[in-house]
């Protein structure tokens, strides 16, 4: 009598392992000032700096914090001059860091935009106001995103009110203390606050956020010196925003972030070649309204928001080296049917919009048959095989972001 076998699926990779050794996160000591969102942080040399923000009694805070990434101690430095503010922007010229904008409430309805931009020398401990902020008509903006290219500081889009949004590029250059109207952001949905950008080799790339609950995942490349954009590959997780992002060894990390959930996925991206890599997850757990600073080509990520409330813990990034075998992938759907199977039997790819080469092997690794599959419904012959348990490994296209070996087990009756 032929007994009932269970029918498993799985899917297995290219990789052994889907991380890199040193793709990993290591424990810090928890950031000085406590549990914190939607502060603001930067590095001068070999210090990071992290100031402003929310506690989780939901009190704003203008505190500055430093981190000495060799001793892994945090030392309280001289408050922020401005109000007390959260979603504020942060970023590091020249040795000096720079915190302005922002709100000055918990609540949006209740709060004031902030213009202000302020200078810290972190050499004398001391901090000078710079010319305010002349976006939105100069009423102040938060939820902005900044970045630095070649010296430049730019600030992306942001929110003009509770429910009105910003699609405007501003650069600063400190030298001069100069703000100029640059561009506008040209993605859909263009106007939209928590979006990431990372400057990398004289380019910005930009992306993410939200307008209203439309969460975005759209991925853009601005030239400075064309004043230019250009359309790249989409960031691979879900839309969100509240995400952080820093640049090492010329790739962007994007991760985390808020998409209706807290989110704790990392990626790295490679503007050479337009693609995106899975990472490790962060080890904190997922959060929105988190903070990143780059020290010594390591990163460093903390505070923030998850499902249990506001956090304080700190970690430090290990990228290694960039490990291209664990390139995204499409998300495909892909079935056998009728499984177990007497006569023929069909593969489906749904969601496909490359060639796969179909193999069907023995259980010692012979292959015994062999197709093309470009989309749809692939029919397969059971001819003169024997009854036993089979396996169907699907092999992308060369040249493709698809690197993913896929395989299904079938029996055959």
């Amino acid at each position: 009598m032929m007994k009932k076998l269970s029918i498993s699926y799985l899917f297995i990779f290219f990789a052994t392992s889907l991380y890199s050794q040193n793709n990993d996160w290591i424990k810090k000591t928890p950031f000085g000032g406590g549990k914190r969102e939607r502060a603001v942080a930067f590095a001068i040399g070999n210090r990071g700096y992290i100031g402003t923000g929310q506690d989780s009694s939901n009190i704003l805070n203008k505190d500055l914090w430093e981190y000495d990434s060799a001793d892994d101690i945090w030392t309280q430095k001289a408050n922020f001059p401005g109000v007390a503010r959260r979603n504020a922007v942060g970023f590091a010229v020249a040795n000096k860091g720079y915190i302005g904008l922002g709100i000055n409430h918990p609540d949006a309805f209740l709060g004031t935009r902030q213009s202000d931009m302020w200078e810290y020398n972190p050499q004398t401990n001391t901090w000078l106001q710079k010319a305010n902020f002349p976006g939105n008509s100069g009423t102040g903006i938060y939820y902005a995103t900044a970045f630095v290219i070649n010296n430049l500081a730019y600030v992306c889009g942001g929110k003009n009110g509770p429910s009105t949004y910003s699609n405007q590029l501003w650069s600063f250059n400190p030298a001069i203390n100069q703000w100029v109207y640059v561009s506008a952001f040209p993605g859909i949905k263009m106007e939209r606050y928590g979006l990431i950008g990372v400057g990398i080799n004289g380019k910005a790339y930009i992306g993410l956020g939200a307008n209203e609950d439309n969460y975005q995942n759209d991925w853009w490349e601005f030239d400075p010196q064309t004043n230019t954009w250009t359309k790249k590959l989409d960031f691979p997780g879900s839309a969100r925003m509240g995400c952080i992002g820093f640049e090492l060894n010329g790739r962007a990390y994007i991760g985390l972030g808020i998409d209706g959930g807290y989110k704790d996925d990392f990626y790295e991206y490679n503007p050479q070649t337009n693609k995106w890599f899975i990472k490790k997850n962060y080890d904190g757990g997922g959060r929105r309204g988190a903070v990143s600073f780059v020290i010594d080509k390591f990163g460093y990520v903390g505070t923030g928001k998850s499902e249990t409330g506001t956090k304080q813990n700190f970690y430090q990034y290990w990228p290694g080296s960039p490990n291209d075998v664990n390139e995204y992938h499409q998300e495909l759907s892909v079935s056998v049917f009728p499984n177990p199977a007497s006569e023929n039997f069909t593969v489906s790819i749904k969601n496909n919009s490359i060639k796969y080469t179909i193999q069907l092997l023995n259980t010692n690794g012979e292959v015994v048959h062999s197709t093309i599959n470009i989309g749809g419904n692939t029919e397969i012959n059971r001819e003169n095989l024997a009854p036993g348990v089979y396996f169907i490994k699907l092999l992308p296209e060369e040249n493709t972001v698809q690197k993913d070996v896929i395989t299904k087990k079938i029996i055959i009756l």
